[in-house]
């Protein structure tokens, strides 16, 4: 999704004084790309369609005289992007159409109905082509999805019994083979006892008792990250709230959560969720320039900053953080110690 935010912001930058409409089929999440981009788009579509026809209203139900109503009342403005699932009067349309099988998982996952989706995104097609106004089209990213690559395993290592924690059962679960969680399924559900275990296991998520952890954060991900990535995602079981901010391990697969939400929520939605985000995002392009130089550079060292790494290679400090983010991506390893400013380098082994 970053690299669609990327295309965008491009778009609108070099279309400054136009109305820009940026469309997508219904269940296409172009929503959550209006949120990426702040406050530089008009969520004016969504207030006015909720207001009028209710929060749990489903916008292909609605009839052409329906539609029409909406469209009187909201109008495209010159240098403020709208995001809209239908076709307004606007001098520049952002048609973004997605792939069938990650639209298949966008509709499930936002319970609207998948054929619909599709026939929509046709219709939407057959009007563009019709039309006089400037359209630019990007391709939705993930430009496809294999699930099948994805590990759906889950670890849980904490003083409370597999039985306390809310979630849904193998022997029952995901029965409704038109759900979300049909398709992605997370079979595999299991209780270890020990850090130890850690190391023989890896998965899709990691979930464990900071108990079991050193007790300040970095430290957390200095000792342990490289066990850790074995894993995709890592919850770490707290009842600090302070820890709770992620921005702590920003460039860590670490994340802590609630101990209380955690024993009485469950973690079926939490989980369905970032599995969501995790597929959405998978397909990142790192453009791997200058990574081996980097790596021969951070060889042998514990701590370093932008501002050393920038001098090193001659190069901004902003360059340097950007080589050192996608550094990081690649090999793991690096994370970013907000109250010293300082890169650290996490251990290789225990």
């Amino acid at each position: 999704m970053n690299q669609e935010i990327k295309i965008i912001k491009n778009i609108i930058k070099n279309n400054q004084g136009k109305r820009v409409l940026i469309l997508g089929t219904i269940g296409s999440d172009i929503n959550r790309i209006g949120y990426k981009l702040g406050e530089v788009y008009d969520n004016v579509f969504y207030k006015t369609f909720k207001s009028e026809y209710g929060l749990d209203a489903n916008f292909y139900c609605l009839n052409k005289e329906e539609i029409n109503k909406i469209k009187e009342k909201i109008k495209v403005k010159k240098n403020i992007p709208m995001f809209s699932n239908i076709i307004l009067d606007c001098d520049l349309i952002i048609y973004i159409h997605i792939n069938k099988d990650v639209l298949k998982i966008k509709a499930l996952y936002n319970e609207v109905d998948y054929e619909k989706s599709l026939n929509y995104q046709k219709e939407l097609e057959n009007k563009l082509n019709n039309m006089n106004t400037k359209i630019i089209k990007i391709e939705s990213i993930p430009n496809n999805i294999n699930l099948n690559k994805i590990p759906r395993n889950v670890y849980i290592c904490c003083d409370l019994k597999l039985d306390e924690i809310p979630y849904s059962k193998t022997e029952n679960e995901f029965s409704d083979n038109n759900s979300y969680e049909s398709i992605i399924r997370f079979p595999y559900i299991k209780m270890i006892k020990s850090i130890d275990e850690i190391r023989r296991k890896q998965g899709f998520l990691l979930i464990i008792d900071e108990k079991y952890l050193e007790d300040n954060i970095i430290n957390i991900d200095i000792k342990y990250r490289h066990l850790f990535n074995n894993f995709i995602y890592v919850w770490i079981v707290t009842k600090d709230k302070n820890k709770l901010v992620k921005k702590h391990l920003k460039y860590s697969n670490i994340y802590f959560v609630d101990r209380f939400s955690f024993a009485n929520n469950g973690i079926d939605g939490q989980l369905l969720s970032t599995h969501y985000d995790y597929i959405m995002n998978v397909d990142i392009k790192i453009n791997n320039k200058n990574m081996e130089k980097l790596k021969e550079y951070i060889i042998g060292k514990k701590r370093i900053t932008s501002i050393s790494v920038a001098k090193h290679f001659g190069i901004s400090i902003r360059q340097a953080e950007r080589y050192l983010k996608n550094y990081n991506l690649i090999y793991k390893n690096i994370g970013y110690d907000f109250l010293k400013n300082e890169w650290y380098i996490t251990n290789t082994k225990s």
